[in-house]
């Protein structure tokens, strides 16, 4: 399915939903263990797209997935910042699921691990 839509991406040059494409790979990619590096992959990419769209909802939902891929293997010092970064770039809608479920994972990367230091969580 997702081979289908990405070739119709490709053929139609229609590529609003690119990054989520990508952010979903990597999380059907984890779900089948794949190798670390594949999972990483897909999030990474769909983080670079969705920057080069300048569409920070898709780039806060693959950070969101690369930070919690990140917990998993235990590289909590590289997502902290990559998540407080997005996170913070946020004025408003922080009512919304994603930014919800980004503070919460910030505040679960800090429990974790408090020399990580407290990055500036807005309300």
């Amino acid at each position: 399915m997702l081979a289908e839509t990405q070739a119709l991406i490709e053929k139609n040059e229609e590529r609003y939903w690119e990054a989520e494409l990508y952010r979903l790979k990597g999380e059907l990619r984890q779900a089948a263990g794949w190798a670390a590096s594949e999972v990483e992959s897909c999030f990474h990419q769909a983080i670079d797209i969705a920057r080069q769209q300048r569409a920070k909802s898709w780039e806060l939902r693959a950070v969101i997935s690369l930070s919690r891929w990140w917990q998993r293997q235990g590289k909590r010092a590289e997502a902290l910042p990559i998540l407080a970064d997005i996170y913070g770039w946020f004025s408003e809608g922080f009512d919304t699921a994603d930014l919800k479920e980004a503070r919460a994972l910030l505040k679960e990367l800090q429990q974790q691990d408090p020399r990580l230091g407290n990055p500036t969580v807005p309300a």
